[in-house]
């Protein structure tokens, strides 16, 4: 039972690091760069910059945090 509950937690955290690091960091910044350009929005840029930067990260973080837990569970 401890197998099929560290399964899933290691599945369902795969999933949310690429959800929040791919989609909501990485491809948000883009998009949040890319609308502030024009008009010129200097707040929006610099967000947008700062959640690019903060992709790799965010996603490594989530990634670690799922596998420690799912670690923990098993033992």
């Amino acid at each position: 039972m401890r197998d099929l509950i560290s399964i899933i937690v290691i599945i369902s955290s795969i999933i949310l690091s690429i959800y929040i690091g791919i989609w909501l960091m990485l491809v948000g910044g883009i998009v949040q760069l890319l609308n502030s350009i024009n008009p010129i929005d200097s707040l929006g840029i610099a967000l947008g910059i700062t959640r690019i930067i903060f992709a790799k990260p965010t996603l490594i973080i989530i990634l670690k945090l799922g596998l420690l837990i799912a670690k923990e569970i098993q033992d």
